[in-house]
């Protein structure tokens, strides 16, 4: 009785946070925000449209970057062993009904007292690598959720970016 009790209420906290209604009310921090802008001036700086906020795809990074700092690990796979598409889907930024359908992602990990810990030294940092700048600069992308946290000992700072585009 007691572990179907659990089981329930753990459903419902899933549930109420996958729900298209609390992702969508979601706001993005200062520091998301400051990585959106510093990655909408590399995307403009090249004549790319801008990505917007998007909430299901916010949820998915701010769980995975609190996962990532508590294991102290900078990985694409959730603790649960998820990876990026099944957390995407999970939150709700899903193919379903879409004629076109694309996601990414980049994460990173910045060390206290260097540029990197900060929004923009990680955009920077990722500008500086192939994989994350094409994936910074895929045209097609017009959505984007960030999640940004601190390890318990506050020593790394770890980034998520997850990136999207649903065409219906």
């Amino acid at each position: 009785m007691k572990k179907a009790l659990v089981i329930l209420l753990l459903s419902l906290t899933f549930g109420l946070v996958v729900s298209p209604a609390v992702a969508q009310a979601l706001t993005p921090t200062l520091g998301e925000a400051r990585v959106i802008a510093a990655i909408n001036a590399e995307r403009t700086k090249r004549g790319l449209v801008p990505v917007k906020f998007n909430g299901k795809l916010t949820a998915a990074a701010r769980y995975h970057s609190p996962d990532m700092a508590r294991r102290n690990l900078l990985t694409h796979r959730s603790s649960n062993g998820w990876y990026m598409g099944q957390r995407l889907r999970a939150f709700g930024y899903t193919s379903v009904n879409c004629t076109y359908y694309k996601i990414g992602e980049n994460v990173g990990r910045g060390y206290k007292g260097t540029i990197w810990r900060t929004p923009e030294g990680m955009v920077c940092l990722w500008m500086g690598s192939d994989a994350h700048r094409a994936i910074i600069l895929t045209s097609s992308f017009r959505d984007i959720g960030v999640g940004i946290r601190w390890n318990s000992n506050y020593t790394w700072r770890y980034f998520t970016a997850d990136f999207g585009r649903r065409v219906y």
